[in-house]
């Protein structure tokens, strides 16, 4: 019982912390003519022609999603969260002792899935796009794998 008390502690955490971190997109937000992100969502195909990414104060994010045209967050979209972000190599996702450093997570309505449970991304270029491969399983069973991204930086 007191592991579930934990667990599911964490996930609220996580779900406040993705909540906090999306991003409004508007009509206004190009991704370029290579960016793009690619991943087999529970053994369905999600393609979305639009990726970008933004690096602040060593907070890496990526999302990727097929744009809508429209002013509101387009479904499903995938996000990416590298914490403490160095540059091209590979990253552990999930929790690391009790803290959420780095995550993945699918947004398919207004809510977030809690953040994963454990996965990988790699970065393998950062110039002149930043490209690179992920999965992850989240907590719900979702399992995200065969990701790829090419985005564009922001």
């Amino acid at each position: 019982m007191k592991k579930l008390f934990i667990f599911s502690a964490f996930a609220v955490i996580g779900i406040t912390v993705i909540s906090s971190c999306k991003k409004s997109i508007s009509s206004s937000l190009s991704s370029g003519p290579n960016a793009h992100m690619s991943a087999t969502i529970n053994g369905a195909s999600f393609s979305g022609s639009f990726c970008y990414d933004t690096l602040e104060s060593g907070l890496m994010e990526i999302y990727g999603y097929k744009y809508n045209g429209g002013t509101t967050t387009p479904y499903p979209l995938l996000g990416i969260v590298i914490g403490v972000y160095t540059g091209v190599g590979t990253y552990s996702l999930g929790f690391v002792g009790s803290a959420l450093n780095n995550y993945g997570y699918i947004d398919s309505s207004v809510a977030a899935t809690p953040a994963c449970q454990y996965g990988t991304v790699t970065i393998t270029s950062v110039s002149p796009n930043l490209v690179g491969t992920f999965s992850f399983t989240c907590p719900d069973s979702t399992k995200v794998t065969g990701g790829t991204f090419t985005a564009t930086n922001r």
